[in-house]
């Protein structure tokens, strides 16, 4: 949910860059 509201704060460039981040450690994980 974090990463959602750094989303609508930083708006979709550098979100994007987060959520990627967010989704290989994600991955990695699973």
């Amino acid at each position: 949910m974090a990463y959602l509201l750094i989303y609508d704060l930083n708006g979709r460039s550098t979100a994007r860059r987060k959520m990627n981040r967010y989704l290989k450690r994600n991955a990695q994980l699973v």
